[in-house]
């Protein structure tokens, strides 16, 4: 019942907010989870995601563009005693993104050379047969340059490459690990489809002109200097450093009755690892999480998530089922 009340006040203070933050500029976008565990516990917290793009909201057109991105999210338990998913983290990134033009197409000299012909004509010296075959070439023309019959650049897909630093803590910030690297990401469109054709299913109307989002792909290798990399291991100092792989999935899709389904993987490879995190079995860690929002207003609603695994920089087992409301801006809906 606690719960329950809880989360009736919560939910309006967060459509209130919804609607102070309507007139922010996108380039700033945030995901927060005011959320309470699912296990008698009753322990309240709050996770946060919160992306900082400077590149202003530049028109994307095919080719490079470079900016820098930050980003600050994490997992905060009000409990002190039960810290449930420990893990916080801030990133700051020098970003390279490479737009992928489509394959240009042509029309033939001809049809444009007929279409111009008959579009410049006075419409009182057409035939009906004329008209018949000027509807035809326009469609034809849509999306093509008059004076080139070529279709104009238009953009496909992306690769995004970064350089960058993360900071990754406990939810009391003792034990703490820095990581410098390069990572690079891609979208998957065909595991999208895939993956849609799956859970699409279960919703209760398809949207006309809708398309299945591509599935996404992140994968890095960080040099990471930790400061207790798992606090029981006293030999892990300052100065000790380690190889770390990282590989990231995350798709989204609508369920139901446009409910908003997230799922997300990350798994982390520690290379050349002490003796120490090798007999812990901590060598390869991972962590799953899927979040379902039921939208209610402007940017919030009403949420259910399940995480399980293991993240930095403790590396302790977690799993959690969690009840709240979502309040996010920006971002893709």
């Amino acid at each position: 019942m606690r719960r329950l009340i809880g989360l009736a006040v919560l939910l309006p203070l967060t459509c209130i907010a919804a609607n102070a933050a309507e007139g922010l500029s996108h380039d700033f976008s945030y995901d927060i989870d005011i959320r309470e565990a699912v296990d008698g516990s009753d322990a309240l917290g709050i996770d946060f995601d919160l992306h900082l793009d400077l590149a202003r909201g530049a028109e994307i057109e095919p080719g490079h563009r470079f900016h820098l991105a930050t980003r600050f999210s994490g997992y905060q338990n009000f409990d002190s005693d039960r810290r449930d998913i420990n893990h916080m983290l801030g990133e700051l990134a020098l970003r390279g993104d490479l737009y992928l033009p489509q394959a240009p197409k042509t029309v033939e000299v001809e049809k444009v050379q007929q279409w111009l012909k008959l579009s410049n004509s006075p419409p009182e010296s057409l035939t009906v047969e004329d008209m018949q075959e000027l509807t035809r070439l326009s469609r034809i023309m849509r999306g093509f340059d008059a004076d080139t019959g070529e279709s104009p650049a238009r953009v496909v897909g992306y690769l995004s490459y970064d350089l960058h630093y993360r900071f990754e803590t406990t939810q009391d910030v003792t034990a703490k690990l820095h990581a410098f690297g390069l990572g690079a990401s891609a979208e998957m469109p065909l595991l999208g489809e895939i993956l849609d054709a799956v859970l699409g299913v279960t919703r209760s109307e398809e949207p006309e002109g809708r398309r299945a989002r591509p599935l996404l792909l992140y994968a890095a290798i960080d040099l990471a200097t930790s400061e207790d990399l798992l606090p029981t291991y006293d030999h892990l100092r300052d100065d000790d450093t380690l190889w770390r792989g990282r590989i990231e999935l995350a798709w989204r899709t609508s369920i139901l009755r446009n409910q908003k389904l997230t799922l997300s993987w990350q798994g982390e490879v520690l290379f050349d690892a002490p003796q120490a995190i090798d007999d812990a079995d901590r060598e390869f860690n991972s962590f799953f999480e899927a979040t379902l929002i039921m939208p209610v207003k402007n940017g919030a609603g009403l949420l259910v998530k399940y995480v399980d695994g293991r993240l930095s920089p403790t590396y302790e087992q977690v799993a959690a089922a969690l009840l709240g409301v979502n309040l996010s801006l920006g971002g893709d809906d």
